[in-house]
């Protein structure tokens, strides 16, 4: 064969091999279905924008929240002047022809949904599908109403043993009170009346016996049992009267309680309170203890003290009441002097309101009484 032919038929091997590997890679490549998504972006309400690029479509659903309903998907085909067709199935019934590289969907509400493109011009390049799901608020999930059920349920039934447990508390507390006055009454006023009756009894013989005997002393201890008696009810009623459980009312109460108890003895008292306490309360086993305490030290003052001032004063520190009462008395030396019934009454009193005590007293230069209780305002 001549040498020219053997050349051309070389080069023509040559270019068919060319033209046969080439047509191997493009079938390869998936010529016949070069239509892809290039980029999903789902912007959020607030916060970054998602971005899902050089994307692959998948089989898998891509996610995305509540908040990102809004979507822009970016596509691209290899032939040129392609015209695309797309669909979102779960929310267009439709198709949307474009020659745009993009798909824009708003207000896309939650569910799942499948992408669709493919090219009306151009069918040999096959379609593209990407599943898509917007996930649901909290409040809008199947769970969220029977789950606000429970816990509604839950908070009820708290509140109810709450309240319960309140009203259980408050029936021991004020059978707690009834049971104090109670033994008070029978103590106190119980004893009283004992006495007296047996005073009378005793004074009725005498005087059957000898009408001229004096039973004048028989009479004043009556009378001194008597006054006791009243003192020791009227704490009780200024206890449990609510019209004494606002601070104004009840103090002015031992205020008058201190005028008529010192001044038959001939002793001043002067009495000052501060203003922030007028419009505080007190519930009625403080109220109680209260008294019981001012009839103390007042008992001990006529008894003791030899007295002619006594000065009281009450205010508010913080969470804490101050009482400080202050006599001009003859004193005494509390490291040496016993302290009696009186002040160790008054010292179980100011325990049971879990308060401090401090007596500060010098022989002929009176004693000072200070009280520290704690109260929440």
């Amino acid at each position: 064969m001549p040498y020219y032919l053997k050349s051309f038929w070389g080069s023509k091997s040559i270019l068919a091999s060319y033209c046969l590997a080439l047509f191997c890679i493009k079938v390869s490549q998936g010529w016949a279905q070069n239509i892809s998504i290039n980029q999903i972006v789902a912007p959020q309400t607030q916060g970054n924008t998602v971005k899902y690029n050089k994307f692959s479509p998948s089989p898998q659903p891509i996610l995305l929240n509540y908040n990102q309903n809004t979507v822009f998907i970016y596509f691209n085909a290899s032939l040129p002047n392609t015209l695309f067709r797309y669909r979102l199935e779960g929310l267009l019934p439709y198709a949307i022809t474009t020659q745009e590289h993009f798909a824009h969907f708003t207000n896309i509400p939650s569910g799942d949904y499948t992408f669709v493109l493919e090219s009306t011009n151009h069918p040999e390049l096959g379609k593209v599908t990407q599943p898509l799901t917007i996930t649901p608020p909290l409040w809008a999930r199947w769970w969220f109403v029977p789950l606000l059920f429970l816990y509604a349920l839950l908070a009820i039934s708290i509140f109810l043993y709450l309240l319960f447990n309140y009203r259980l508390r408050q029936k021991l507390k004020v059978q707690e009170i009834r049971d104090s006055i109670a033994s008070d009454l029978h103590d106190d006023i119980g004893s009283v009346l004992t006495s007296i009756h047996s005073m009378g009894a005793t004074a009725l013989r005498r005087l059957r016996k000898h009408p001229d005997t004096d039973i004048k002393p028989i009479l004043e201890m009556i009378i001194g049992y008597s006054k006791e008696s009243t003192e020791a009810m009227r704490g009780i009623v200024m206890a449990i009267n609510p019209q004494n459980d606002l601070a104004e009312t009840f103090f002015d109460k031992i205020e008058n309680y201190l005028s008529e108890n010192l001044n038959t003895k001939e002793i001043r008292s002067i009495f000052e309170i501060s203003d922030i306490l007028l419009i505080q309360k007190f519930e009625i086993q403080e109220r109680r203890n209260l008294f019981l305490i001012f009839k103390e030290i007042t008992q001990n003052i006529i008894k003791h003290a030899n007295a002619k001032t006594v000065y009281t004063k009450i205010e508010i520190q913080a969470d804490f009441l101050i009482i400080r009462i202050n006599d001009d008395g003859k004193g005494f030396d509390t490291e040496k002097t016993y302290f009696g019934n009186g002040l160790q009454n008054l010292k179980k009193r100011v325990d049971e309101m879990h308060g401090k005590l401090e007596i500060l007293s010098q022989i002929d230069r009176g004693t000072d009484i200070i009280i520290t209780l704690i109260h929440e305002q």
